[in-house]
């Protein structure tokens, strides 16, 4: 993150375009992009709407009021940005961010390590270019703060810029799905995976 900060002036700048590359179909009013990314936007949006990475428009939005038991709505304009796909250098662009900031790494491990005492993460999706797969990160261990976890999941989205689909199960219940060839492990197993945490020996096990 630090070298796209320099590189590209801040790291402001970096997260939000990040955001629209890694959403190319997604449109987000200027809170949208504040709110999934927390930074301030709005000089950053116009930079990147005069460089035509981005394009805006405006749409109209229905906002509905309720006032002595009735319902009204009344429609409003909001601008929207979304990515303008024919910049050129879109798939260059794209590269340069996930082989800088999206790493399946001991950085990433430490930051799931508090949410419990867990034995196994595998890091797929994503974090192995495939962007259409299943899960991003299955996860298994033992009292597992789901609460904890889905606060680090959030925080990890902010700075990737991207959903992260992920799921997390006790050690006994990875286990038994493992020995029945469940669906889910599988979609994440049989493909390419990075196992970032091993303490049941699943690697021989698989």
């Amino acid at each position: 993150m630090k070298i796209l900060a320099k590189l590209f002036g801040s790291e402001a700048k970096t997260k939000i375009i990040r955001l629209f590359l890694f959403n190319p179909e997604a449109s987000y009013t200027a809170e949208d992009v504040f709110s999934r990314t927390t930074a301030q936007v709005q000089t950053v949006l116009t930079a990147l709407v005069k460089l035509e990475l981005i394009k805006k428009k405006s749409v109209k939005r229905e906002i509905k009021n309720n006032q002595k038991g009735k319902s009204k709505a009344k429609k409003a304009k909001d601008t929207v940005f979304f990515l303008n796909k024919k910049f050129p250098y879109i798939a260059i662009l794209s590269d340069l961010m996930a082989e800088a900031s999206i790493k399946a790494d001991n950085i990433l491990l430490a930051k799931l390590v508090p949410a419990g005492k867990l034995k196994l993460i595998i890091a797929s999706g994503i974090f192995t270019r495939q962007n259409d797969a299943r899960l991003d990160l299955l996860i298994a261990g033992d009292d597992i703060n789901d609460t904890k976890l889905a606060r680090i999941i959030k925080s990890m989205e902010t700075d990737i810029g991207r959903d992260l689909a992920y799921s997390s199960l006790t050690t006994a219940d990875f286990l038994y799905r493992l020995g029945l060839h469940d669906r889910l492990i599988r979609d994440v197993i049989d493909f390419p995976h990075i196992v970032l945490l091993d303490r049941i020996g699943f690697k021989a096990r698989k």
